[in-house]
């Protein structure tokens, strides 16, 4: 793991460009071939779309769909960079220094080029990892928006959107997911007049009993619980 952390003390996720970034790169540096992220996104949007056709029936409400294919899964990030603490001397340092190696995400690899006439190129393939999450594919579409500058003209924050889209099969782009990783976040329910801890478990699912589901919640009468009350089951 990193020991490089963002601006929020959290480790952060990156994106690596497969074409820049070797088995001598540093892992733990920004650099043309790999990214960190300043600041780790909120969210991140995951999507795929299938297509399908419909064959007109007469007489029918609707016609016969059928399945043509399905279309790559595509990831979207949002991403922020900020260079207001490198003043020095009355100089900042522009913040498409750090963006800069994610436009060479989307650019032609020069080393791809055919060696045949045409000598066509194509952009490098890009890894976006987080946590345990690993997906692979391309940029579609990288745009850069700078909202802050220095007196001079010195653009200091930015946000980015990238989005990539699946290159291979889903063999490829699957999370790489530890078991001993994984932990499972607590069986939530809100309390509302007329509730029951008992009658809560038995929708939930939940196999803690009531008096279990008090004590977990620190709650001495399980008769007198304030409504809208938020209980881990």
């Amino acid at each position: 793991m990193s020991n490089l952390l963002t601006k929020g003390g959290l480790v952060p996720g990156k994106l690596i460009n497969k074409a820049k970034y070797t088995s001598t790169s540093d892992p733990t540096s920004q650099s043309e071939g790999i990214v960190f992220f300043m600041f780790n996104p909120y969210e991140y949007t995951i999507a795929k779309d299938a297509s399908y056709t419909v064959t007109p029936v007469k007489g029918q409400n609707m016609g016969e769909t059928s399945f043509d294919n399905g279309e790559p899964i595509k990831i979207t990030l949002n991403l922020y960079f900020d260079s207001t603490d490198t003043l020095n001397n009355g100089d900042f340092k522009s913040v498409r220094e750090y963006t800069k190696p994610l436009w060479h995400m989307i650019y032609i690899d020069e080393n791809s080029r055919d060696t045949d006439k045409d000598k066509k190129g194509k952009p490098p393939r890009v890894e976006f990892r987080w946590g345990t999450y690993k997906f692979e594919g391309v940029v579609t579409n990288l745009t850069e928006k700078l909202t802050l500058f220095a007196e001079d003209g010195t653009p200091l924050r930015a946000e980015v959107s990238v989005t990539l889209q699946q290159h291979d099969d889903d063999k490829v782009t699957t999370s790489q997911v530890q078991s001993s990783w994984v932990t499972t976040a607590p069986k939530t329910s809100t309390l509302k007049a007329g509730d029951r801890l008992d009658l809560i478990n038995a929708v939930s699912g939940t196999s803690s009993g009531m008096r279990e589901v008090a004590a977990a919640n620190g709650i001495d009468n399980p008769l007198n619980i304030p409504n809208g009350t938020d209980l881990i089951l």
